[in-house]
């Protein structure tokens, strides 16, 4: 179990880095651009220059709402801290491997969860894995980090 749980800790780790980046940077862009569109309009300058600062402050959205995932892993801390996941035996659902292979990244697998019916996903590993299996994972609620604990035969 403490190799599952090193896994799902770098996981997070990783994540937490990333998204925290784009969290202090976004507001900055967003400032940069909103004020270089003030500049050009007070100094009368050629409107064409305001559609790449348009494009850089559409870009900078993007990260502000890819750095709200940052809450995500704030929230998560807590179970890293106390090493307290969510257990649960799941059945395999479909698996999505959408760039898994590409960047040697966890897919994302949708489950139904056999207890209470409820449909979730999770980042685990998608080797050797097949729909309709029945697994118990653990898992982070928040960021949906998660990995296999065993394989349930059945």
């Amino acid at each position: 179990m403490e190799k599952e749980f090193e896994d799902i800790r770098r996981e997070y780790y990783e994540g937490l880095v990333s998204s925290s980046v784009s969290a202090i940077f976004s507001p900055m862009g967003i400032g940069v651009a909103i004020s270089d569109i003030i500049l050009i309009h007070n100094l009368k300058l050629d409107k064409s220059i305001t559609v790449p600062i348009i494009g850089a402050m559409l870009f900078t959205i993007f990260f502000l709402i890819a750095s709200k995932v940052t809450v995500n892993y704030f929230k998560d801390f807590r179970y890293i801290k106390e090493k307290n996941f969510i257990h649960i035996t799941v059945t395999i659902g479909k698996i999505s491997n959408v760039g898994a292979e590409l960047f040697e990244q966890k897919h994302k697998i949708a489950f139904v969860n056999t207890e209470t019916g409820e449909r979730i996903s999770i980042r685990l590993p998608g080797n050797n894995v097949k729909t309709g299996e029945i697994y118990e994972v653990m898992y982070l609620p928040h960021t949906k980090h998660g990995s296999y604990v065993r394989k349930i035969e059945g």
